[in-house]
């Protein structure tokens, strides 16, 4: 599993829930406040101050050791460039910023390349090895949390000369500040190094860092800071480093060592006491917001069930010592592109492009990208495969091969070419006029062309052979063309029409092969019995009794076992070929989650987000339609599409096999 991929996790459990009201699988300190002052995601920009959790590449403006501005940091990234990021990939910080619609990544404040209009939806100020207490950063010659304050009075006086005084105030009310900082504090200058044990027994010293937050945290209400989110820190005796210092047998005997642990916690307890009388204090003049941000407890819930999570190491770090992670890290290095072949489950706009009636380039969808700018995705945000494209380091989103603005940089990394409403029968595109999977094959053989004409015939097949190929359809000709539209169903009974689908699907993954894919993931049909829209169209009372239609969900079952048996077929007669073809269970993870929906922090699942949920799909889920408050309560977006929390943990629920066959 992507080791960055527990920062995305963090961020789901926790700013989630700070910053745009989206659920996680517990209460937080003060969530409230900081989701009432934020509703419509009015926020403007995302300020960050604090030490490596959150510095995005300011060390490496500055004369330390602690820069991370080489590989294999940010290995995970796009291109896999290391952008001084402590970490595979993106930090929580970027996935904020990302769900606000402010942008994906929060750049350093000191690169000086940054445009005004960059600079002005927010920076990160914060520096790896810096802390509360002065000496911290004194010792790794770091940039110390006043200095980032000064940095941030600094961006105040160039924003003012660009939009004027009063306009930079607004906009500075309107942002959202986040403060992490402290481990550093006490990992290194207090339990490394003697100076600060000498001075301070650890209770003094935690009130001496409590000070310093609270001082800080003062200073940003000063300068005009009204929504701040101060993040804890975590269970210090997890730390690897903490382990490996701290135990008597560092390598055999590797686990928390509970002190450590502890003393954080006590920490974090105090911590939340001061943020709630520094708000309290600056409540009425000010109408400040400040939180306390719990990393502790969600940090040692990820520990305590890692393997449930899809981890396989907690003890020890990606970097250096762990051979099976490193292993996978090279494997995803090699990926040169994706490409994406189906229906509305991976289709990123395609349909924008056509005259169709299934588009979703319109409010209330997209609604969670950056900038809530809908791009044709049927959900409130990511699809599956831009989560995938993210892991395998080639780009934060799969663009529609139609888009003509597309450069030949970004086609060469990876497009799709599906088409909402399509499928594996002929007849099920033409319903909505969508492209049938022949004519984006044909699309695909004529971006060869182009690629050939750019890098050349040797190049062009080395790129496809280390490129991986998704294919996720099927579900429109079981839900629409047989289920809802009677044609089908006068021609075949149910088994033998999976056994059509089957045969068509089968010609097309051969058809892929022909023309030069090596790596293949397809992608089964999910539970479509629980589908809303199923669900409304069959229920006695589909408003009261809404649940699950057992026999439309067998069927899709069925054709999922014959589609596995197919897949397993075709990759052992080409067991020695290289070629690698794989099938991904997406029925199992939805229902596991429609089953336990409050587990994973839902609170509905038998309608989706947009309008009553019960119908509303393209263009009767529209801008003029009420949605819920909060998307991630919902599995549903519209009446057929998950959200983009959804989708998340679907591609979390298939990255092994990702990882270890493509």
């Amino acid at each position: 599993m992507d080791y960055y991929c527990s920062y995305r996790i963090l961020f789901s459990l926790l700013f989630f829930e700070l910053f745009v009201s989206v659920s996680c699988s517990r209460s937080l300190v003060q969530t409230q406040q900081i989701k009432d002052s934020v509703k419509n995601n009015s926020l403007t920009a995302l300020f960050v101050f604090g030490d490596s959790t959150v510095d995005s590449g300011n060390n490496n403006y500055v004369s330390t050791m602690f820069k991370a501005d080489f590989w294999p940091y940010g290995i995970d990234l796009p291109n896999h460039i290391p952008t001084g990021r402590f970490t595979d990939g993106k930090l929580t910080t970027d996935f904020v910023a990302s769900h606000l619609g402010i942008k994906d990544y929060v750049p350093p404040y000191l690169d000086k390349t940054l445009s005004v209009e960059e600079l002005m939806t927010g920076v990160s100020f914060a520096s790896a090895g810096s802390g509360y207490d002065p000496l911290t950063a004194q010792t790794t010659r770091v940039i110390n949390m006043d200095k980032q304050l000064e940095y941030f009075k600094e961006y105040k006086t160039r924003i003012e000369q660009v939009i004027g005084k009063a306009k930079m105030e607004t906009h500075i009310r309107n942002a959202a500040f986040i403060v992490s900082a402290g481990t550093n504090d006490f990992v290194f200058t207090y339990f490394t190094l003697p100076v600060r044990r000498k001075q301070y027994n650890i209770t003094d010293y935690q009130n001496y860092l409590l000070q310093g937050t609270r001082n800080f945290v003062q200073s940003l209400i000063d300068l005009g800071a009204r929504k701040i989110g101060v993040v804890g820190i975590p269970p210090m005796g997890c730390l690897p480093v903490m382990i490996t210092l701290k135990s008597e047998n560092a390598i055999f005997q590797r686990g928390c060592i509970d002190y450590y642990t502890t003393v954080a916690k006590e920490y974090n307890q105090k911590l939340q006491t001061v943020l709630q009388t520094v708000m309290k204090n600056n409540a009425a003049k000010h109408g400040a917001k400040v939180i306390y941000v719990d990393i502790h407890e969600a940090l040692l819930n990820i520990i305590h069930n890692y393997t449930n999570l899809g981890f396989v190491e907690w003890k020890r770090g990606c970097c250096g010592s762990v051979q099976q992670a490193q292993t996978k890290t090279n494997s995803r290095h090699s990926t040169t592109a994706i490409f994406v072949f189906g229906d509305s489950t991976v289709d990123p706009g395609n349909n924008n492009y056509i005259t169709t009636a299934l588009k979703s380039n319109f409010p209330p969808y997209g609604i969670n990208l950056p900038n809530h700018t809908p791009t044709g995705r049927f959900s409130n945000g990511k699809l599956p495969t831009d989560f995938i494209a993210s892991h395998l380091g080639l780009k934060d989103y799969v663009p529609p091969y139609l888009n003509k603005s597309l450069s030949i940089e970004e086609l060469m990394t990876g497009v799709s070419f599906a088409s909402a409403g399509s499928g594996y029968d002929p007849l099920t595109p033409p319903i909505n006029n969508a492209i049938p999977l022949q004519k984006q094959l044909e699309y695909f053989k004529e971006f060869k062309t182009r690629l050939v004409s750019a890098m050349g015939t040797e190049k062009t097949e080395s790129h496809f052979r280390n490129a991986v190929f998704f294919i996720s359809c099927g579900t429109n000709d079981l839900a629409e063309n047989y289920f809802i539209a009677p044609i089908r169903r006068y021609q075949y009974n149910s088994t033998d029409y999976q056994n059509l689908l089957l045969q068509n699907a089968r010609t097309f993954f051969q058809s892929l092969l022909d023309v030069g894919a090596r790596k293949i993931g397809i992608v089964g049909i999910p539970p479509i019995g629980c589908l809303p829209v199923i669900v409304t169209l069959n229920s006695k009372n589909a408003i009261l009794q809404r649940g699950c239609i057992d026999e439309y969900s067998i069927v899709a079952k069925q054709f999922n076992q014959k589609l596995e048996a197919e897949v397993k077929t075709m990759q052992n007669n080409l067991l020695h070929s290289g070629i690698k073809i794989v099938y991904s269970d997406i029925y199992e993870p939805l229902l596991d989650i429609i089953h336990n929906y409050k587990h994973f922090g839902f609170d509905e699942w038998r309608r989706g987000c947009c309008g009553s949920g019960l119908l509303e799909l393209g263009y009767l889920c529209n801008r003029h339609i009420p949605i819920c408050p909060d998307p991630s309560k919902f599995i549903f977006w519209d009446s057929i599409h998950p959200t983009e929390k959804v989708y998340y943990l679907l591609f979390i629920s298939f990255l092994d096999l990702i990882d270890k066959y493509l």
